[in-house]
């Protein structure tokens, strides 16, 4: 299993990772090994656990992770669990540049500042902002659909991003409705390019999420030498 660990700057992904490893070493048989850059996690988590600097070899291509990760395998086939820290590194590893995030309680709109109503606690003012800010699509009011599709075409204008990466959890059902609609209308009435991929939360998978996410980026690159070059 490849576990992919996302999140903000300081948001306790790190810490989150160390949990996960401690608790699958206690709770399944398999072997365990955890990739990531450098060996900072060498006193966190469980000396079973196989612990590897993927900067001694070298990862740039696809190629290279599909065939580091299978000999792995081949080599022990006890493995029951591959952690892999970064959704963001995996994306801009494809030649993306990752310039601002939409996710429910992401950077937008979760570094808003909390505005606290006096004449009311402390808890029930900040859950009633993150009522009104969430951009979750279990809010289904249409203002609130179309608000959620014009601040994905703001985003894009403010921070000149090219094109528009929906990502769903697996099986989360709600996203799964937007991702469909709202990729459709991106594209087609806003002329935003965009891609949808589904995400799970304990993947095998992140080499097919790379080969998309590349060929998103071929696509924006194509689209842009047409460009310069008068739509020829």
């Amino acid at each position: 299993m490849v576990k992919l660990i996302m999140g903000l700057k300081g948001s306790g992904k790190t810490k989150q990772l160390v949990t996960d490893i401690n608790e699958a070493v206690k709770n399944e048989t398999g072997s365990m090994v955890c990739i990531e850059k450098g060996t900072k996690l060498r006193y966190d988590i469980d000396i079973r656990v196989r612990l590897i600097d993927y900067q001694e070899y070298s990862m740039g291509t696809l190629t290279f992770l599909k065939g580091f990760i299978s000999g792995l395998h081949a080599g022990n086939f006890d493995i029951s669990h591959i952690f892999i820290d970064s959704f963001y590194k995996l994306v801009e590893d494809a030649g993306a540049l990752v310039v601002v995030d939409r996710f429910c309680f992401g950077s937008t709109p979760g570094r808003e500042e909390i505005h606290l109503d006096p004449d009311l606690p402390v808890l029930e003012s900040i859950a009633r902002h993150y009522l009104s800010t969430s951009q979750c699509p279990r809010f289904m009011q249409r203002e609130k659909v179309d608000g959620r599709w014009q601040l994905v075409r703001d985003l894009c204008a403010e921070y000149h991003a090219q094109g528009v990466l929906y990502e769903q959890l697996k099986f989360c059902e709600y996203w799964g409705y937007e991702r469909a609609l709202a990729s459709h209308v991106v594209t087609h009435e806003f002329g935003i390019p965009s891609v949808a991929v589904d995400r799970q939360n304990a993947t095998g998978g992140s080499g097919q999420l790379r080969t998309r996410v590349q060929a998103f980026v071929e696509s924006l690159e194509i689209k842009q030498l047409q460009t310069q070059r008068g739509g020829k």
